[in-house]
């Protein structure tokens, strides 16, 4: 992929999940000899990480490598998206899904030999009233969920601490509290435009919505699906609004890696798809909460982002 010794920016997200505890720039920089010469860059704010991005675009560099967590990755793929320049991925993130999801090693020193011959392919992104979305996309009931960890987890939050020291198990134990306590049934109208241009509409009662390109979710969840992140098309993946014990049922089956129960997930293949709740709500991707809305229009972003792998 690289001319030997090609200097090529390594940006670090000193805050994710596992690189405070581990970082060794020292040891990272001989493990990325002789192929790759890094140059090492601290952003302070989402702000900085965007504009090192935004830099590689400017003077079309052919990587940047991004040392972090999905919400980094989700940052600096919102940038790159539609560029030639390609994205490295060191995973020490707390969920690693994008990385999961492509097939890269989680270990940081096997991502980093695998980064000296790896070649650059081309992945889809979702974009959500114009979030991007590198993994799945979270609304209604599960979205609810994903914002009490990432609000708990927010600098200055008195829960920061316990949600990075539980790591992934925090994204598991929200997702219990919220099937206990939150709303389940919720009325929703669906417009889908399906991968051979059918129009579909529906108006129903769901708990929520998975838009999945790709099956990984956070906290080490993988949904039952068969989308990869460059088949052309994503998922609207709709929970049933079942009574409590039975989502409580599907949702340990989830976390136990068993058949869900029949109908409890329903999964349809999509361009784009437009959903309507009566009562806004979160939307939440990639361990990041993007507001909230009534309206969410979703499309597909065909073969967006080059990454490495």
């Amino acid at each position: 992929m690289f001319e030997p010794g090609v200097r090529i920016p390594v940006l670090v997200n000193g805050m994710a999940g596992r690189l405070r505890n581990v970082w060794d720039e020292r040891a990272l920089r001989a493990r990325l000899a002789p192929g790759i010469e890094p140059d090492f860059l601290y952003p302070s704010t989402a702000q900085d990480t965007s504009r090192i991005a935004q830099q590689a675009v400017a003077e079309s560099l052919p990587a940047l490598i991004v040392a972090g967590g999905d919400g980094t990755l989700n940052r600096v793929a919102a940038v790159l998206a539609g560029s030639n320049v390609a994205m490295g991925i060191l995973p020490f993130g707390t969920g690693n899904d994008l990385a999961a999801t492509i097939g890269l090693p989680l270990d940081v020193g096997s991502a980093a030999r695998q980064l000296l011959a790896a070649r650059d392919r081309r992945i889809d992104l979702l974009e959500v009233n114009g979030a991007v979305a590198c993994t799945v996309g979270l609304l209604g009931l599960v979205a609810d969920s994903a914002a009490r960890v990432i609000r708990a987890g927010a600098p200055g939050s008195r829960w920061r601490p316990l949600v990075r020291r539980l790591g992934a198990a925090s994204w598991r134990l929200s997702g219990t509290a919220s099937l206990v306590t939150s709303q389940l049934a919720r009325p929703v109208r669906v417009e889908c435009t399906t991968p051979n241009g059918d129009r579909q509409v529906s108006e129903q009662e769901v708990a929520g919505f998975f838009l999945a390109n790709g099956s990984r979710l956070g906290g080490g969840l993988t949904l039952p699906t068969h989308g990869r992140v460059d088949d052309g098309v994503f998922e609207v993946c709709t929970v049933a609004a079942r009574g409590r014990a039975r989502l409580l049922q599907a949702f340990t089956d989830l976390m136990l890696k068993r058949p869900l129960p029949p109908g409890a997930l329903q999964v349809q293949p999509a361009h784009a798809a437009t959903i309507s709740w009566r009562v806004p709500g979160p939307f939440s991707a990639d361990g990041e909460l993007f507001g909230e809305a009534a309206t969410f229009d979703v499309r597909l972003r065909p073969a967006a982002l080059r990454v490495l792998a």
